[in-house]
């Protein structure tokens, strides 16, 4: 993986952190394909029991990345940002395992929703 996700699988636990503190762990297409191959780690170990998704820094994400859609076209902006994001979200509620979101500092825009959307928020 490249370095905006980190994933870490330990006594059948996985771990997934947001490593991009210096936007607020922000989100864009190269962090959604990323957390989506994270997905897959997961899924592909059967030893894992229960997932964590968490964020680096001072915050568990600031939502998407508006600085990032700014250079997008309506077209690509609706297929690339609103579809793909939707279908890793997906991915992530419909984990084989127990998902808890732990949300560590701020967690604003859409994010604020993958707590709620979780089965297991922890603040």
């Amino acid at each position: 993986m490249a370095d905006r996700i980190e994933i870490s699988i330990e006594n059948l636990i996985a771990v997934m952190t947001i490593r991009r503190p210096e936007k607020l762990n922000a989100l864009d297409i190269p962090l959604l394909q990323e957390l989506s191959t994270a997905c897959d780690q997961v899924e592909a170990d059967s030893s894992v029991r229960v997932a964590i998704l968490t964020g680096e820094g001072k915050a568990f994400s600031a939502g998407g990345d508006i600085k990032a859609w700014g250079g997008m076209e309506p077209q690509e902006f609706g297929h690339a940002w609103v579809r793909y994001g939707h279908r890793v979200f997906e991915r992530l509620a419909t984990l084989r395992v127990p998902l808890i979101a732990a949300m560590n500092g701020h967690a604003l825009g859409g994010r604020s929703g993958t707590g709620g959307n979780r089965r297991y928020p922890h603040c």
